[in-house]
């Protein structure tokens, strides 16, 4: 049995966990979502709540480079989901739903837009003038610390 840990706002998760799966090729692989619903229903689901998300953040008055990395992770959201949905149809591995809160079932995007208006006004001038690549490399970095730590 492997187990494989993710963090959710790993910008290089989608790739890292692809490599894991097909490096590995478990006949069987879990995922943490609640039985009940089908395969194409989570697809949807988290679908639907990336575009969602994506919207609501090109409206936003958040500073150009924080709102780059904000649509950069809303457009992984969900990846531990679809990477483990799109390895087992290509390889036609079992998938076993593992217990979870079923609040992952009722995943939205209330209250999102205002909590970005509170961030942009907390946004440092340090972080508003650094270069997209330099403030995503920070950030995989500071994912990766928490991978090898």
């Amino acid at each position: 049995m492997i187990l494989a840990g993710t963090i959710h706002l790993d910008l290089e998760g989608p790739r890292r966990l692809e490599h894991l799966l097909f490096r590995k090729m478990p006949r069987k692989v879990s995922l943490e979502y609640p039985e009940g619903k089908t395969k194409e229903e989570i697809r949807k689901l988290f679908t639907k709540n990336r575009r969602k998300f994506r919207e609501i953040l090109e409206q936003s008055n958040l500073p150009v480079i924080f709102r780059q990395l904000m649509i950069e992770l809303s457009d992984i959201h969900g990846y531990e989901a679809l990477t483990t949905l799109d390895y087992c149809k290509k390889t036609g591995c079992e998938l076993i739903f593992v217990d979870h809160p079923s609040v992952l079932a009722t995943c939205s995007c209330d209250g999102l837009r205002e909590a970005l208006e509170e961030q942009a006004m907390g946004i440092s001038d340090e972080l508003k003038g650094m270069a997209y690549d330099t403030l995503r490399k920070s950030v995989v970095t500071q994912v990766d610390r928490a991978y090898y730590d």
